[in-house]
């Protein structure tokens, strides 16, 4: 089974000039708590519920002033369509994620893939089993 058989398409992106204040209510708003960042449809970075939490509110920082730049995770994992939901399982599990951006031959962002998406939707739901314990036995990187 491939990626763009299971993947979400109605992504939500931010550039990386937002403030994490808005991307907070743009999570909220679209039940979400990933956002590429994307600048010149080009893919710079992800922003994460957490990197919200750990890098944009703790201290004495103002969350209207913080950028999306200041608190993404640059170079997110991503992983062409036409690839098998196996090797995404396999990505999430040796780097202990739950979401991998899908792109298009072209390099453009054609969608997200979460571990969610591969245990209800792909028909190999051992190896989404595994991956999940793998995956939520140990902390997440934080980038």
């Amino acid at each position: 089974m491939k990626l763009k058989q299971i993947m979400s398409t109605e992504v939500r992106t931010i550039a990386p000039g937002t403030a994490v204040s808005r991307a907070a209510e743009i999570m909220r708003m679209a039940n979400v708590g990933y956002l590429p960042v994307v600048e010149e449809d080009e893919i710079v970075g992800v922003v994460t519920d957490r990197d919200l939490v750990v890098r944009a509110i703790t201290g004495d920082k103002d969350p209207r002033r913080v950028l999306a730049r200041e608190v993404m995770t640059p170079e997110p994992r991503t992983m062409n369509q036409n690839a098998s939901v196996c090797d995404s399982v396999t990505l999430m599990r040796n780097n202990r994620i739950r979401r991998i951006l899908v792109v298009d031959d072209d390099e453009m962002l054609a969608g997200v893939v979460t571990l969610t998406d591969v245990a209800l939707r792909a028909h190999e739901p051992i190896q989404s089993g595994t991956a999940l314990l793998s995956i939520c036995a140990q902390p997440a990187l934080v980038g």
